[in-house]
């Protein structure tokens, strides 16, 4: 809310959430965790310096509007990974002559996860874990998955790479795969190089 600028009606609001729908350009904003020159934005905004950073593609795949009682507006969004939902206040309202502070934030799924399936904290109990602990492949159901062998297990393990094999499932568009063990067991999470090599950035599996 800025001192004089005009109100934005709710088709006002409405008709500039469409500019950011889709693939757009987004400035994270400076108290982020974006580094520059090895320092996080936010200390150096805190510190009182001048923090520019380059603009980055992000995906918005819905935008709505929640409720809107100026000046509180209240936006359901669903987008990509890496997206800056303080942004879009403060870019929306740019747009709509204003300014904007975002006052509550609430993550309401990740992936297939929602927050409607999760429990209560005070609610959990080793009981209760037992029954409703997924398989760790339920977090990474939309990679690409390649099967490895025991003697490929321990070199990832030991920090080093293996050759890309032939057996990988789904593109690997994201560089990112995960690694199974022919039993079935999620082993960890790898990258893929140009050089046809795929190297271990998280291990899972019990030592072979």
């Amino acid at each position: 809310k800025v001192v004089g600028a005009a109100q934005p009606s709710p088709k006002s609001v409405d008709d500039a959430l469409s500019q950011f729908l889709g693939e757009i350009e987004q400035i994270p904003p400076a108290h982020s965790a974006v580094k520059i020159g090895g320092r996080r934005a936010y200390k150096l905004a805190r510190a009182g310096k001048a923090v520019e950073l380059s603009p980055r593609v992000v995906t918005i795949h819905q935008l709505a509007i929640r409720r809107y009682e100026y000046p509180d507006l209240e936006l359901d969004i669903e987008c990509g990974s890496g997206t800056y939902v303080r942004s879009i206040g403060r870019d929306l309202a740019a747009a709509l002559g204003t300014s904007a502070v975002m006052s509550a934030l609430e993550r309401t799924a990740i992936g297939k996860f929602r927050v409607e399936e999760a429990l209560p904290l005070e609610t959990i109990t080793a009981e209760i874990v037992s029954q409703r602990l997924q398989p760790a492949l339920v977090a990474v159901v939309d990679l690409p998955r390649v099967t490895i062998s025991d003697d490929e297990q321990i070199e990832l393990q030991h920090g080093r790479p293996i050759k890309m094999p032939p057996n990988v499932r789904g593109p690997v568009a994201s560089n990112e795969l995960a690694a199974i063990s022919p039993n079935g067991q999620f082993i960890g999470i790898l990258r893929a190089k140009h050089s046809g090599e795929l190297w271990p950035i998280h291990n899972f599996g019990p030592a072979v």
